[in-house]
């Protein structure tokens, strides 16, 4: 089989004898919300939406691949509802991969609400609320192609959620929630959700970019 790896806007050329191809795709990760009040421990994003399908190609036509941005992080807007989402991850017409919902919170209380809003197929950012995780980002999903041949992907999981303020990013790189008033750690895997801010003023962090993978 042949894998092609999208990292950034491209397209793809079906082959002259491919009727038919495999993809993988996953969109921009949700940024993290920031701090508000003392210890008020926003919402993480919410990793990009995961979608595999097998889609019907013509031999020789030309798609336009759009990879989806993370969502960036703000500072200023704190009585906002949500943080920014990512973008979406497409493949022609024929496939889309939504972008991670941003960060939430209760405007009035400050609080993290929970559940959390979340895109069908992606993996939710974390929420103090969330009595099974306490603050933690859910994990991503593993690619289920097989990936050998690319170790900065193999065995990693994408689009997984970004902790709430103080709560761990989920497998593999959701972004790490604020303690205090220090800025969590950003996310660092495709999908991936930023981690939520801590305490007055402290910056959340961005989302991660998508990736669409194709076999054939």
């Amino acid at each position: 089989p042949v894998i092609e790896i999208f990292t950034e806007n491209g397209v793809f050329v079906a082959p002259t004898d491919v009727t038919a191809i495999e993809v993988f795709a996953v969109g921009g990760g949700g940024a993290g919300k920031e701090g508000y009040i003392a210890n008020s421990r926003r919402n993480g994003g919410s990793g990009g939406q995961i979608i595999m399908q097998t889609l019907s190609v013509t031999p020789g036509e030309t798609y336009a691949i759009t990879i989806g941005a993370g969502g960036l992080a703000f500072t200023g807007d704190y009585y906002k509802w949500s943080a920014n989402p990512g973008e979406n991850t497409s493949f022609g017409n024929l496939l889309t991969a939504l972008g991670g919902l941003g960060g939430r919170c209760d405007e009035q209380s400050s609080q993290t609400t929970w559940p959390q809003p979340v895109v069908e197929g992606s993996a939710t950012g974390g929420s103090w609320y969330n009595p099974l995780t306490y603050g933690a980002g859910e994990d991503g999903q593993l690619c289920p192609f097989d990936l050998s041949s690319f170790p900065d992907l193999d065995g990693k999981k994408f689009g997984a959620g970004g902790g709430a303020g103080g709560g761990d990013g989920g497998e593999t790189g959701g972004g790490v929630g604020s303690i205090g008033y220090s800025q969590g750690t950003p996310s660092t895997f495709y999908g991936a959700g930023g981690g939520g801010g801590g305490y007055y003023k402290v910056k959340a962090t961005d989302g991660y970019q998508g990736i669409l993978i194709i076999k054939y």
